[in-house]
């Protein structure tokens, strides 16, 4: 990084300490993980980076014109619109302001044995409610 000449130290601490200074603002730059709970950029966005929101969330991010288009994204029932605005909204984020650096955006893959049936994914999450054994094929594969 000083190669390009970013100046950087870590301080590595215990959760307890990152939590109190992450909320305090104490923090210039950290990293932090989440997972989608459904496949909409709202959550994220609106919960972490909306102005009303992000001190609550040690974030401190302020950007009128985001806010702008979060607000227009959750008025709207358009997803062509939505998936615009939300497009906009990020590219001011990551791009223009450089509030958050996305490293990756993992996927996920599931491997179900051919016994278990009616195993779902849907939104993000593992569905089990209607799943269920099929006992004589596992007994049979199982042998």
């Amino acid at each position: 990084l000083a190669e390009v000449g970013i100046q950087l130290t870590l301080n590595i601490v215990d959760n307890a300490t990152w939590n109190s200074d992450r909320a305090a603002g104490n923090l210039a730059l950290t990293g932090m993980t989440w997972n989608a709970l459904y496949p909409d950029g709202d959550f994220q966005m609106y919960n972490y980076f909306y102005s009303k929101n992000s001190v609550n969330r040690g974030v401190f991010y302020d950007n009128p014109a985001y806010d702008a288009l979060l607000d227009k994204g959750r008025a709207s029932t358009d997803e062509k619109e939505r998936a615009e605005l939300y497009k906009e909204a990020d590219k001011i984020l990551t791009f223009d302001d450089y509030a958050c650096i996305p490293l990756y955006y993992p996927q996920s893959q599931f491997i179900a044995k051919s016994y278990v049936k009616n195993f779902t994914v849907g939104n993000l999450i593992y569905h089990f409610w209607n799943a269920d054994i099929d006992a004589q094929a596992a007994a049979k594969e199982q042998k």
